[in-house]
């Protein structure tokens, strides 16, 4: 998960753990377990990680290379593409499967906004929310 400092800011993993099939496999059970907890379906996800990151995370965010992203100029459910649902689906699958799950390059933003989003939901709210 994305590193928390003392004052709060998020500092997401390399992009080696990013990519990692360890790292891919805890959030896809994390994304299940959000999902089975609060009720959204996979189709909503996406907005879900905008709305959190947008509205509710009040901490800076800085990128796998440390760089400090302004989310003014980002466009989170954008970086899902067209399908998103059927990423998140696909994405869920295919992380929980026993097969290898190599994380195509396209692949890490989506990633590292879901990382954000979960850890900035869970130090609000608590890591069993």
């Amino acid at each position: 998960m994305a590193s928390i400092c003392q004052n709060g800011d998020l500092y997401a993993p390399p992009i080696t753990e990013l990519k990692s099939l360890a790292f891919n496999r805890n959030q896809a059970k994390a994304i299940e377990r959000l999902i089975q907890n609060i009720g959204l379906s996979r189709d909503a996800f996406p907005g879900f990680v905008a709305d959190e990151l947008y509205f509710q995370c009040k901490v800076r965010l800085f990128g796998p290379r440390r760089e400090a992203i302004d989310l003014e100029t980002v466009d989170i459910e954008d970086s899902f593409g067209e399908d998103a649902g059927r990423w998140v689906r696909q994405y869920v699958t295919r992380a929980s499967s026993d097969a290898v799950y190599v994380l195509q390059k396209r692949c890490i933003p989506r990633v590292m906004w879901i990382d954000f989003a979960l850890t900035s939901r869970a130090a609000r709210l608590g890591p069993s929310s």
